[in-house]
């Protein structure tokens, strides 16, 4: 509960900030337009069967934080370049440098932009105090603040090394094992890229196409007829209830591989325009914070460039980019048209339209989702629900296993979950000896399985619960069955440890199957899962099966 209070406030916080950010460079309808479909659309939704890509119960807190705080950068920045006062460059130097402390992705985000905010704020020139070399000394300084605090911090009981390792360890994950990991090709589009960039190509053509035709429409209809919405708003009509009739009629799961080349050439006219706009101008000021926007999505889309999507990661990574698309298509195009051709207002209008549809389209996809989740699991105020057993068999695995962790296993005993599962101590309210929480395949390439393995060998805890993980996705086989996977730590594990219960199927055997969620499937197409759980050898008892 206290963890989704306080993602619900950095929600809160994030919305006002990019409403702000986007009033400094466009006008009330899109700035509006935009908190909706970040709210409508990546905040609260559910598009696959995990229910932790989202703002509000996200995979990894660090992921939203890091937005979060980049996005306030952003916004402090600008206005630290229009007014030249002290407190937004310091904000703005505290929010990229926590940002750092997040993740690898969002912290290179950061940079980035940071390093392009440099740049603008000294070609921009407001009739104050200029940005030189001192500033950014004075800003790296105070952006290395909280990671030099969090060192200090970390010495109180930690080595040098190993404080230093747990300051930069969000910046040191770049080896090149994990980049070429299957998992990793896959979310980045490169294991097929040649099909990922055909895909792009003809979504990036099929919306070019129809931006053309909308602006067309436009401008036909301010230069034939004196009231130009007489066809405007019979045409958005006819288009909503299109689409509402036959929702598949429009590709919205596709089009957001068109993201990336469609922010690429935003960020490369919005550079255009800034070179062309004198150094006095207030025309930079304006474009600026487009610009540090834009660098920011492209920046993020990196991880998933060429197989860009809202589900998975994309809550995060591709709400900047879709947020840059929807500034240009409600403000920046209209704009130009109006400048042009003194048009504009039915291209908005289209636009609107489909944004209605788009956020229509997402809403009820995802209470496909949401409204069979009615099968609690824990108790309390720690209660949750996902799907029933016959949909996703571990609900009733799970839920035996944390029953009989209740029943069995003392309050003040350790158990650590492999390999991934923590979930099950804050449920059971036990705790881990170690100080690694998950053992995937992440974790097994940054901190080396005979790092992880001494940590058993130091700390052993007093129970191991083993759950079933689909290793598919990685490239590898079964966690303690494949070499590359945790073989080691799972043969050390069996050599120490006695099995006393088992939930379900044999967990990580080398023909189990996946876990995943088949709604509307027959029972022959369920996966198996399973739980085990294993005691130290001090005494032995016998196995339990349900």
């Amino acid at each position: 509960d206290v963890m989704i209070y306080i993602n619900l406030i950095i929600l809160a916080l994030t919305t006002l900030v990019i409403y702000k950010t986007f009033l400094l460079f466009t006008d009330l309808l899109t700035a509006t337009s935009c908190v909706v479909v970040l709210l409508c659309v990546f905040a609260f939704g559910q598009y696959v069967g995990i229910g932790n890509y989202n703002w509000i119960t996200p995979y990894s807190p660090e992921a939203t934080h890091g937005v979060a705080l980049i996005a306030s950068f952003i916004f402090f920045w600008c206005r630290f370049i229009i007014q030249r006062k002290h407190l937004p460059f310091i904000i703005a130097a505290l929010c990229l440098g926590i940002s750092l402390l997040t993740k690898l992705d969002t912290a290179i985000a950061g940079i980035l932009v940071a390093a392009v905010g440099f740049i603008l704020a000294s070609l921009t020139n407001t009739g104050k105090n200029n940005f030189n070399f001192k500033n950014a000394f004075l800003f790296a300084f105070i952006a290395a603040l909280p990671g030099i605090l969090f060192f200090v911090y970390f010495l109180t009981y930690m080595s040098p090394n190993e404080a230093l390792h747990g300051v930069i360890s969000g910046l040191s994950i770049t080896s090149n094992t994990i980049f070429k990991n299957h998992f990793f090709k896959h979310v980045m589009g490169t294991d097929h890229l040649g099909i990922n960039l055909i895909r792009m190509a003809v979504m990036s053509v099929f919306i070019f196409v129809l931006i053309f035709m909308a602006a067309m429409t436009d401008i036909f209809s301010h230069k034939r007829l004196r009231k130009p919405m007489i066809l405007g708003i019979p045409l958005s009509i006819v288009v909503f209830f299109i689409l509402f009739l036959i929702p598949e009629l429009f590709p919205w799961d596709k089009v957001p591989r068109s993201l990336l080349p469609l922010t690429f050439i935003s960020l490369t006219l919005f550079l255009i325009a800034f070179s062309k706009s004198s150094h006095e101008s207030g025309g930079r000021l304006a474009i600026t914070p487009m610009i540090l926007w834009t660098v920011f999505a492209l920046a993020l889309l990196i991880k998933i460039a060429f197989r860009v999507r809202i589900s998975h990661y994309g809550f995060y990574l591709s709400m900047p980019a879709t947020l840059v698309i929807i500034a240009c298509l409600l403000y920046w195009i209209p704009r130009w048209l109006r400048t042009r051709y003194k048009s504009g207002n039915v291209f908005r209008l289209v636009v609107i339209v489909f944004l209605i549809h788009g956020i229509i389209y997402h809403m009820n996809l995802s209470n496909h989702y949401y409204h069979v989740k009615n099968y609690p699991i824990g108790k309390g105020s720690d209660t949750f629900f996902t799907f029933p057993p016959d949909i996703f068999e571990p609900a009733a695995v799970m839920d035996q296993s944390l029953k009989w962790i209740d029943e069995n296993i003392p309050p003040d005993a350790t158990f650590a979950v492999l390999p991934e599962g923590v979930m099950i101590n804050y449920l059971t309210r036990r705790r881990t000896s170690l100080p690694v929480t998950n053992f995937m395949m992440t974790e097994l390439t940054l901190f080396g399985e005979n790092r992880l393995l001494n940590d058993f060998k130091d700390h052993p805890p007093d129970y191991v619960i083993v759950t079933h993980k689909d290793s598919d996705e990685l490239g590898v086989g079964p966690f303690g069955v494949d070499p590359q996977n945790g073989r080691g730590i799972m043969q050390w594990i069996n050599l120490h440890y006695n099995s006393v219960a088992l939930f379900g199927n044999e967990p990580l055997a080398e023909d189990s199957s996946g876990t995943g969620i088949l709604i509307g499937k027959d029972d022959s197409q369920i996966s198996t899962f399973g739980i085990k759980i294993l005691k130290r050898k001090s005494t032995t008892e016998k196995e339990f099966r349900p």
